[in-house]
């Protein structure tokens, strides 16, 4: 019996033709998937987000954080962007773990804590798009900051009022 139970008719060659960017702008996002991989200059936290909301909803959007890296502009820019994600969820206490880490390996396993410390958690992020360097690579969407979303709170009914909800009429 076949691994697969498809025709290959079903299946479309990926050439890369449909791929469209993101539009510069704020998208509202979760984070749905994170690694943490070596790199030639040390290690990078890879994040990636879920838009949740509006047109592109289901959409993924990378940010990659170059938290270990020999570079001292390229770790001050993603603690930037990781203080601007901790900030936006209500996580400064994670963030501030984050800055007082002694080694690679003791980050590593504070890092692994971010799936369950951002599970359900929404956030704002500003897209903007980086032209490419290289001919042979498109221009790419990268995350500018975040910020916090409102989150809409039930307004409690005065004293002796019903919630409107009770107040509605059945249909028929």
């Amino acid at each position: 019996m076949a691994l697969f139970n498809f025709e290959e008719n079903d299946i479309k060659a990926a050439t890369g033709e449909g791929y469209e960017l993101l539009p510069k702008g704020d998208y509202t996002a979760m984070v749905s998937d994170y690694e943490w991989k070596a790199t030639k200059g040390g290690h990078m936290l890879v994040l990636k987000h879920e838009i949740t909301e509006g047109e592109f909803a289901g959409r993924v959007l990378f940010d990659n954080l170059n938290l270990d890296n020999s570079s001292e502009q390229a770790v001050k820019i993603a603690l930037g962007n990781l203080k601007g994600l901790c900030v936006a969820v209500g996580m400064e206490s994670f963030f501030d773990a984050v800055l007082k880490v002694d080694s690679v390996g003791e980050l590593e396993s504070l890092i692994n804590a971010i799936p369950e410390a951002l599970q359900n958690r929404s956030f704002g992020v500003a897209v903007g798009i980086e032209k490419s360097k290289d001919e042979k690579y498109g221009d790419k969407n990268k995350v500018w900051g975040y910020r916090a979303v409102e989150v809409p709170v039930a307004k409690t009914p005065a004293k002796g009022q019903r919630p409107a909800f009770l107040n509605k009429q059945p249909t028929t």
